[in-house]
């Protein structure tokens, strides 16, 4: 029977101990599995989280404008509409935003999508 090193039997204890303190008797040894196997969980990579508005990004600096907006939620929400129908679109400002996340925001996207992106805007204005 596995004991903590205070000698209450491990079920009684295994919430106040911490999993460094765990012994087994030796008479359990090779008798049974050890009641604790720390098993590593599989995380996934950890990725950096994309900003909502790129400010000065050199790699969107030949892509064309669809739409300009004066606030991120609505910038953020057109591009998302973009993106969902296939249109690789970011939001780009010149300078940062306001506090309460005011400024000139621009819809970009790459001169090969150009056409496709405006036709969507076109007919999500109608």
């Amino acid at each position: 029977m596995c004991r903590s090193r205070t000698g209450i039997p491990f079920h009684a204890s295994r919430r106040h101990q911490p999993p460094s303190t765990i012994e087994c008797h030796p008479e359990s040894v090779g008798r049974a599995y050890p009641l604790r196997v720390r098993i590593p969980r599989l995380r996934p990579a950890r990725t950096t989280k994309e900003q909502p508005i790129t400010i000065g990004d050199p790699r969107l600096e030949g892509w064309e404008t669809i739409s300009t907006f004066e606030d991120q939620r609505t910038a953020v929400a057109w591009r998302d509409q973009l993106r969902h129908l296939g249109v690789d679109a970011y939001c780009v400002a010149d300078h940062p935003l306001d506090r309460f996340g005011r400024g000139d925001i621009y819809v970009v996207v790459p001169p090969d999508q150009w056409s496709q992106a405006n036709e969507i805007v076109e007919n999500l204005n109608e």
